[in-house]
This record gives structure tokens, sequence and C-alpha cells, in this order.
């Protein structure tokens, strides 16, 4: 009998999805050996062990006894694990994630929000750029540089929802194009800025708040009293405003406002939300801050900088397994630890005891629980 690890403990939430995410996506069809459920586990332990290299992993996995364990597997050849990341659609990963990501939000969503849960559906949507090794001819960037983007919308509770990987080379603005949705709001940087794409925005019924570009030409309409609660929190002014001149000029009138925080720097917001406060959209504006911080986590703590395969669905299968990885971390923090934040502190104690044992009943506990949150 397979004894029984903190690791399962920790990947219990995962694999309840793991029978019907291998149904749907038919990812074990044509394997003798090496299926979904021992590649899945071998790909989070790659994600919290200090082994870095596809080599390091392999060895890992053939001589500790814990690690064989942890993974459910006796070891396997470099090469079979090397053609798995190659050939298993990278598919079966992403359908975990997103069916993981409701289990996330229920059990460590919003938490902080305040007053800003008045605003409704919020997403931030912002894009990092992963250098590549010269032989990853797909992942297109410069003449003498590769790179990959990934492009991620994340929820304003501080879970990831959705990636996408591009070269690159890859648009912002089109990726963020495909995820738009009726109702929604979206904070984004200036890198996404667009005058037809904010015209377009409108049309859909979607919302946005950015920051306006400096070179920005405008005309302004309105000028709105800026009320005394908004003036306590920095607001200088609130305007409607036309935004672009001649051709480039766009129908839907937009909303600017001017901000000033405790330093002195001026900032100016554009948003297609006349209904806040001017401070609500400040407020989330900052919030687009989030999104940066996820990112300098995963690369600072997970396996995202350095690939263990060089086709794009190797790449895509590491990136989701960081991804659920990161998403277990947050349950396990906010079920067990009653943590709202990923500290290095709290992740070392996960690494040092990730191979403790522990019983079935325990792990079947922490999965009743995690479950019951999702379906209340």
């Amino acid at each position: 009998m397979i004894a029984r690890r903190f690791f399962h403990k920790l990947v219990a939430p995962v694999l309840a999805f793991l029978p019907q995410a291998v149904a749907k996506t038919n990812s074990d069809w044509h394997y003798r050996k090496f299926f979904t459920k021992e590649h899945l586990l071998t790909l989070i332990y790659h994600q919290l062990s200090d082994d870095h290299t596809l080599r390091a992993v392999e060895e890992a996995r053939r001589t500790d006894e814990k690690v064989q364990e942890a993974v459910e597997s006796s070891g396997v050849h470099l090469s079979n694990l090397g053609r798995a990341n190659q050939n298993r659609s990278y598919k079966v990963f992403r359908y975990l994630f997103h069916a993981l990501f409701p289990v996330a939000l229920a059990c460590c969503g919003v938490t902080d929000l305040g007053t800003l849960f008045v605003v409704g559906s919020v997403k931030i949507m912002d894009a990092t750029f992963i250098e590549c090794v010269a032989s990853m001819l797909w992942a297109e960037y410069k003449t003498k540089q590769k790179g990959v983007k990934g492009h991620v919308l994340f929820d304003l509770g501080g879970i990831p929802e959705r990636l996408v990987l591009t070269s690159g080379k890859g648009k912002d603005r089109t990726v963020l194009a495909q995820s738009l949705k009726r109702g929604v709001t979206y904070l984004f940087d200036r890198g996404y800025n667009c005058y037809a794409f904010f015209a377009t925005m409108c049309e859909l019924g979607a919302y946005f708040v950015t920051r306006l570009c400096a070179n920005a030409v405008y005309e302004v309409v309105t000028t709105f009293t800026v009320e005394a609660d908004s003036q306590k929190r920095g607001v200088l002014s609130d305007q409607k405003i036309r935004l672009g001149q001649g051709k480039t000029r766009i129908k839907p009138l937009l909303r600017l406002i001017t901000f000033q925080d405790a330093t002195g720097k001026v900032y100016h917001f554009l948003t297609n939300r006349f209904d806040l406060p001017a401070w609500v959209v400040c407020e989330l504006y900052h919030r687009r801050w989030d999104i940066e911080l996820f990112f300098r986590w995963i690369k600072s703590y997970l396996k995202v900088k350095q690939f263990i395969g060089r086709s794009r669905n190797a790449v895509l299968c590491q990136l989701f397994a960081a991804l659920i990885t990161f998403l277990l971390l947050k349950i396990h923090a906010k079920k067990e630890e009653a943590q709202e934040k990923l500290t290095r502190t709290y992740l070392r104690g996960i690494k040092h005891r990730l191979f403790n044992e522990v019983s079935e009943a325990e792990v079947g506990a922490y999965l009743a629980g995690v479950l019951a949150v999702n379906t209340s």
C-alpha cells in the first residue's frame, strides 16, 4: 500500500477532478505507463522541489523512496518524462486548472475589498515575458532572442483565472479582446491603450479602468464637481472627455479622473464607468498592482523561468502545473493556516513537511472541507 504523505493532502483538491479531466481530454489514450495522474504529480512535485532540470527530477524519482511514494511511481526513464511533456496535450492540465479555479475562489477569494464590492465583477489583465533558449524557434521575439508571453486574467480576489501563451511578439490587446464579457470591469496598464479598442469595449458593454497615455489627445466635454469624500482621498478633477482627434476620434465619451497620491505624484485614470465615485475608480486601478505581485511571486518561488521541455506543449504543461500548484497553496494556506497571502516562510514550511506521513482520514477530511466550501 502506498504511504500517504503531506504532499497527497496538498494535491487532493485537484485529484478530485482528475477522472473527469482524463475522460474529457482522452489524455491516457495509447499510454501503457506514466499515466496522467503520475505526470501531474511529477509536475507539481517539480514546482515544489529544489530540482530545476528534467534530469534532476528524474533522478529524484528514481532514487528517493519518499518522492516515489509522493508521485506514486517507482521512477521512469528520463526519456519517458520528456516524451510525456512533448506529447500529452497540455489541455488536460488546463482543464484541471479551470476546474480548480472556482474551488480556490470559494476558499480564499475576495476578503478585503470593502466598498469595492459595489463595483461588480472585476478582472485584471496583464502579461509577463519569459526568456527562452535559442533552440525554441517557435517562441519568436527578436532576431537574437527567443521568448514567450504569459497573458493572465486575474480575479480581483487574488486568484489567476485564465492563461494564454503567445510568442514574445504576441499582442496584449488581442488576447484581452478574446476574454471580454459584458458587465465585467477590466483593469489594465497603458500597454493596452488603443482608442479603437476602448470604443470596441464600450460597444460590447464591457468596462475598463486604465491610465491615460501622456501623449493622449482629448477634448473636455463636461467637468464634474468632485465630492468631498473623493477630494480627501486625493482626487483633483473629474471630467467627461471626447478622446482622439480627426480620424482617431471615437464616439463613446469617456471619463478622466486626475488623482494625486501622498507623495505628490499625479495620475490620470481613464474609464467608461460613470456610475462610481471618483475615488473608487482610483482605488480600482491601485488593485491592478496585485497581478504584478503575483508575477513576482511565481517567478521567485515556482518553476516558470526555466523550462524542462522546449516544445510549446511542454511549456504549457509546466505553466499550468505552476498555476495549479499556486491554487493548491492558496487553498491550503487559507484552510489550514488562515493566511491570506503566500509568504516565503509559509512556503518554506510546506517544503519542509512535504513528505511527512499523514493518515488517509486526514487527507479525506481536508478534501471534504475544501469541496464543501465550493458547494455551499
